[in-house]
């Protein structure tokens, strides 16, 4: 979380499906003391096409970060290649997917594979089952373009199933913090699967827990499951049951909240959204007799929690396109030819033609819609005149001449450290002294900064040179009910504590 970094926009969001019948509208006052404004439009078809294009394309880029940001963009590339194979490259996209895949692979291979066979989130980090599932299946997937060396394929699925235990769960590390092995060994399944392995040991695990899995982990089991066929029809079918009954719904829309689940509950109901849709359950009417279809619902939910470009996270964006696109192509639905229109104060500004021939060229140019606004009250309409409905956001920034909101804007710090004091026994097992610091942060819930960032947030605190986190501190850290998840990466030359916060209601 950066707190108060200059150049911090005001940001107001509308979105909403748009029709014959119905535009979408969305009036904003722009300060005169404003020094840029800009507005952007996005529309998003439910055609597959589209959305693999508007949801991957932004993640489609040159992998670069810890291991598990240079897989998801990896995937992300190859997501997008195996697309263009069916459909054809409009866009002229390939050669540069091809050469983001062999970076990344290139990187995943030398940089994230240590000689165990086993991968981390950071290169130097220790090993775990998960990430080592997550890297081996992405290589696994990329060796159909670049070429992978099949025997570190090989030591990496030994080191995977040396890690497994008889009964077929896989134990989490320490830094897994609360979230149960049940979650744990949900990830490596879906992982695996991801990677065109059955794990039918860590299936018959969760299956008999059934009744102990947390809503993302239940989500996670019922996809692998139908995927890879795990089980029989029975037991998928149950499982989908039990995925169904799990959903929270209300009048407009369903959703299922965040449980174990890495980033928020948008990657939790995306998980289930795609699961269920792959179960060809359309139908199932929402719990709780508020009327409508689950997955309709649900994905009305993730819809409105789009932004214009993507979602919150980068595993958020992943996740929620893959579901939309299961739901696109798992749903008899047919594509209406039509016109997107843009009008700003009452004046055309754009018109683009989409076409299920030219999908591409037509989502290419539905990314460019930038309007600059001047200061004062300004009018944006968008306008589908196309038989089938199509996703609309309008998000407006506006950036003031003055400084930026201060720390305390929306998130008030208080620290104090105390004196310093001997200890013996620290994380990484040498001794030193012990400092000391106490942090508190208050939320301002009103701000609108709160609003987006409490669906997914981290505390990133640098280690200062020389030091390090305590054993009590950290696992103190990991069992403090405000955090989901807590991580120390101590690889480069800044080491960092990582806090995902757990959602806030």
């Amino acid at each position: 979380v950066r707190i108060g970094p200059a150049g911090t926009p005001e940001v107001s969001t509308s979105n909403g499906l748009v029709s014959r019948e119905s535009g979408l509208n969305s009036t904003v006052l722009i300060p005169d003391n404003s020094t840029f404004a800009i507005a952007m439009v996005t529309v998003l078809p439910e055609e597959p096409s589209a959305i693999i294009l508007d949801g991957l394309e932004a993640l489609a880029e040159y992998p670069y970060g810890c291991c598990e940001q240079r897989s998801s963009n990896v995937n992300s590339n190859l997501v997008l290649l195996r697309h263009l194979d069916q459909v054809g490259d409009e866009l002229g996209l390939q050669e540069k997917l091809l050469f983001n895949v062999r970076a990344g692979c290139k990187a995943l291979q030398e940089q994230c594979i240590q000689s165990s066979g086993g991968s981390g989130m950071w290169p130097d980090s220790s090993v775990d089952a998960f990430h080592t599932a997550l890297v081996f299946s992405t290589l696994s997937r990329a060796s159909r373009y670049v070429a992978v060396d099949p025997l570190v394929l090989d030591s990496m699925a030994r080191f995977i199933a040396d890690l497994q235990r008889p009964d077929g769960h896989f134990r989490p590390p320490l830094w897994w913090g609360q979230s149960s092995s049940l979650t744990w060994t949900a990830y490596i399944l879906h992982a695996q699967m991801l990677g065109n392995i059955s794990n039918h040991r860590a299936f018959s695990f969760l299956w008999d827990h059934r009744s102990e899995l947390d809503v993302a982990a239940l989500a996670l089991t019922t996809r692998a499951a139908y995927v890879r066929g795990l089980g029989d029809s029975q037991m998928r079918d149950g499982l989908a049951l039990r995925l169904e009954r799990s959903a929270k719904c209300g009048s407009t829309s369903c959703f299922w909240p965040r449980g174990g689940s890495m980033s928020s509950s948008v990657e939790t109901t995306a998980y289930a959204v795609s699961a269920l849709s792959l179960a060809r359950r359309h139908a199932t009417p929402c719990p709780g007799g508020y009327g409508g279809f689950l997955i309709d619902k649900a994905v009305n939910w993730l819809l409105h929690r789009r932004t214009s470009n993507g979602w919150q996270t980068t595993i958020d964006t992943q996740w929620a396109t893959h579901a939309l696109t299961d739901v696109a192509a798992t749903k008899a639905r047919v594509f209406g030819d039509g016109s997107a229109k843009v009008f700003l104060d009452g004046e055309l500004i754009r018109s683009v033609q989409i076409a299920k021939a030219s999908m591409h060229s037509a989502m290419a140019q539905l990314r460019s819609l930038f309007l600059p606004l001047q200061p004062g009250e300004r009018r944006i309409e968008l306008r589908w005149d196309g038989d089938s409905a199509v996703h609309g956001t309008v998000e407006v920034r506006s950036y003031g001449q003055g400084p930026a909101a201060s720390a305390g804007s929306w998130a008030q710090i208080e620290q104090s450290v105390a004196p310093a004091k001997p200890r013996t026994s620290t994380l990484r097992g040498a001794s030193g002294w012990t400092v000391g610091l106490n942090v508190s942060l208050s939320w301002n819930t009103s701000d609108w900064r709160y609003e987006q960032a409490s669906r997914a947030m981290m505390l990133e605190i640098p280690i200062p040179s020389g030091a390090e986190v305590s054993e009590e501190s950290f696992w103190a850290l990991s069992q403090h009910p405000s955090v989901q998840r807590a991580e120390l990466n101590t690889a480069g030359e800044r080491p960092l504590l990582g806090l995902f916060l757990a959602e806030s209601d």
